[in-house]
């Protein structure tokens, strides 16, 4: 009974709201919050920059979305940058309900070297109020030093190897 009432719940939420919770979760670096906004198979992709920020070009599944952020976000905190507002947000529904397409500036504060902006394009598709599909398109020649710095390039095709422990601060896989 719990289960389907939270389900229900759940349904209720609209595209437009479940984006507010991504929006919140990344600038608080939950990682679990927004993992858990993906349905249990969602698939979370990065057509063009996947390999710059060590992360493989698609995910599949709400465990391994979470694995991999998880991750990702552990290594912005040792790194000292951190997101702080979402910027120039257009979002736009679409003929399809369950697909939005969000446009907006993220900044954010990289410990020592100041300010940055990173445009960003995310195309969503929520289901009974879960992300099953989400594309994140960003402008990988504007991050932070920090996130690929020249000599821990990720090569493409790699990852961030989650389990390796001579990575360290979990240093992206090929450092």
């Amino acid at each position: 009974m719990f289960r389907a009432a939270t389900e229900a719940r759940r349904a209720a939420i609209r595209p437009r709201e479940v984006f507010e919770r991504v929006k919140r979760s990344v600038l608080d670096q939950d990682a679990d919050g927004f993992a858990d906004l993906f349905a249990s198979d969602g698939v979370m992709e990065f057509p063009l920059a996947g390999a710059a920020v060590g992360l493989p070009d698609c995910l599949e599944g709400r465990e391994q979305i979470r694995l991999h952020v998880s991750a990702a976000m552990r290594q912005a905190r040792q790194a000292g940058r951190r997101p702080t507002a979402y910027d120039d947000l257009m979002l736009h529904e679409t003929a399809d309900p369950e697909v939005i397409i969000v446009e907006f500036d993220l900044h954010g504060e990289l410990r020592g070297a100041g300010a940055y902006q990173l445009p960003c394009v995310q195309v969503f598709r929520i289901r009974d109020g879960a992300i099953v599909w989400f594309r994140d398109y960003f402008a990988s020649n504007q991050l932070p030093a920090t996130v690929a710095p020249r000599d821990r390039r990720v090569a493409p095709g790699s990852e961030l190897d989650l389990e390796d422990p001579a990575l360290g601060a979990d240093q992206p896989a090929g450092a």
